[in-house]
């Protein structure tokens, strides 16, 4: 039997959470493959071979490495997240008959065998933000119409079988990403999760998880009780914890959501606690505010949003400025000094 193979996404920072991710889920899986699929480059203080990975994917050997123009039009979230869609036909192309994505800021605790076996009937398996109406007006504002405005499903997790429908999904995610992957929540668009509310329409195979053990997060847990400890285990809604979503970690907004809406919940605080040390186990202090490379021009000088708006919206960037990174005359960046700025108010 293949082993399923299951891959995440990260830039350098994020590398301490990919490493706490493959732990955890090689500890309850060992015979999986985990893929680290990269959007930056790192420096030389990270052996790639001491990872705790199966294999790493590279920008180029995704095939999207030299085309600069492509990578300059996303910012880092939204390049992370393209790449998930390449990486998952890649996979497929190599011969992967099922392929799991998590978040890298995902931790698992339980079994996912039982989720994985669906795929033998459903080729493509997502899980929703909400699996039951909130209750109170406050949690139908900061939940559902979260949910309404960033996608129904939250694709931290996607499971994918090759075959079928999971082959016509991916193609269909490919064309999206690598066109329209942009969060551009006031046309539309917030990365892959919008994309995919068409999915259980444009492919009636796939199958809503309602698990409510998966996928746990802060926009869940007003409807989702979380018990226990690393004592006597973690149940959710009386069932063990499957896996775990650390949304906003780095922004305190996640932990700042648990103690707002769940301040007495000893078993949430717990979690938080865990993963902050197994993130500083795991390299976060070293490597977590490391930059991305690509948020600069090859001078050192920040790239702004304004200046990716400008170059993937308006005509002829691409063919006039093939490599937006170079500096120097002639150069996009001198185009953005001299007139960009006058420019990018047509945008």
């Amino acid at each position: 039997m293949q082993p399923v193979y299951c891959y995440t996404s990260i830039n350098c920072c994020y590398l301490p959470k990919a490493r706490v991710l493959a732990r955890t889920l090689k500890k309850v899986h060992p015979d999986w493959r985990f893929i680290c699929v990269l959007a930056d480059e790192c420096g030389p203080e990270v052996d790639w071979n001491a990872e705790p990975f199966d294999a790493v994917m590279t920008l180029d050997d995704l095939g999207v490495a030299k085309d600069r123009g492509w990578i300059f039009r996303h910012n880092v979230v939204e390049l992370c997240t393209a790449v998930k869609s390449i990486a998952l036909r890649k996979l497929f192309d190599l011969g992967a008959e099922k392929v799991v994505f998590l978040d890298p800021d995902i931790a698992v605790f339980g079994s996912l065998d039982e989720t994985v076996k669906r795929l033998d009937r459903h080729p493509v398996i997502l899980t929703p933000h909400q699996i039951v109406p909130q209750e109170g007006l406050g949690n139908v504002l900061q939940h559902e119409l979260y949910s309404m405005k960033y996608g129904v499903f939250n694709l931290g997790f996607l499971a994918v079988a090759n075959r079928g429908q999971g082959v016509e999904f991916a193609r269909f995610w490919r064309e999206r990403l690598t066109t329209l992957c942009f969060d551009e929540v006031c046309n539309g668009m917030y990365t892959d999760q919008k994309w995919c509310d068409f999915v259980p329409v444009f492919f009636p195979e796939t199958h809503v998880l309602r698990d409510p053990a998966c996928n746990v997060s802060t926009w869940n847990l007003t409807r989702r009780l979380v018990e226990g400890s690393f004592e006597t285990g973690f149940t959710v809604n009386g069932s063990p914890l499957k896996f775990y979503h650390y949304t906003s970690y780095d922004s305190g907004e996640g932990r700042a959501i648990i103690s707002r809406e769940h301040p007495d919940n000893a078993a949430l605080v717990e979690l938080w606690a865990w993963y902050d040390r197994q993130l500083a186990d795991n390299g976060q202090e070293e490597l977590g505010d490391v930059p991305w490379h690509y948020g600069t021009f090859d001078n050192g000088e920040p790239v702004s949003t304004e200046m990716r708006m400008a170059y993937r919206r308006m005509p002829g960037m691409l063919r006039r400025f093939p490599d937006p990174f170079r500096t120097g005359p002639g150069s996009f960046l001198e185009w953005w000094h001299k007139e960009g700025r006058v420019s990018r108010l047509a945008v």
